[in-house]
């Protein structure tokens, strides 16, 4: 993993901890809840390739189980939940994943007028309708998504630079689980 991509993740680990804790009360988010793991969800290639590290060192039964779920027809369903909702991954998730679930800021404009939860003098901010039901998110509670997605944008340029290969490559997770992304040397 690109000491980039570790340094955005530890930043980002950060700030979703201090929000988690301070607001823990009013979050349902959990073990087991997946409803923003609904998704065929494609990723940065830096992302793909700690995904694709941590796949392998897996039990065979468990990366056996993980390419059955990528080979079966699609079913809206991240293929890397397992039976219980639980991420396989998930000390290698995606920052998306990361976030997820928390007052995430955006540009006014950027996301649908229906996932936006409240409007700031900053931006849009959608959050999941399971959490911060009893009181609304404050103003230090906001992620900065847009933020977050230009340094990973920046990071995974960077990587492609140093390795010669295309920037902003998208990386299907089912692609990963299937084996037919592997990650480079380094």
């Amino acid at each position: 993993m690109s000491e980039d991509y570790e340094r955005l993740l530890s930043k980002v680990d950060s700030v979703t901890s201090s929000v988690a804790t301070r607001r823990a009360s009013d979050l349902a988010c959990r073990a087991g809840c997946a409803g923003c793991c609904h998704v065929e969800l494609s990723v940065a290639h830096v992302e793909a390739e700690s995904v694709a590290r941590l796949l392998a060192t897996l039990a065979e039964d468990v990366r056996a189980e993980i390419r059955s779920r990528a080979g079966a027809a699609p079913d809206g369903r991240c293929v890397m939940l397992d039976r219980e909702d639980r991420c396989s991954v998930h000390p290698a998730r995606p920052l998306v994943c990361r976030t997820q679930g928390l007052p995430l800021l955006y540009p006014e404009g950027f996301v649908p007028i229906d996932a936006i939860r409240m409007r700031t003098t900053r931006g849009d901010v959608t959050v999941c309708p399971l959490n911060f039901v009893a009181a609304e998110p404050m103003p230090d509670d906001l992620i900065d998504a847009a933020r977050i997605d230009t340094m990973l944008a920046l990071v995974d340029r960077l990587d492609a630079e140093a390795r010669a290969r295309a920037p902003m490559t998208r990386v299907a997770l089912r692609d990963v689980a299937l084996g037919r992304f592997a990650p480079e040397g380094r």
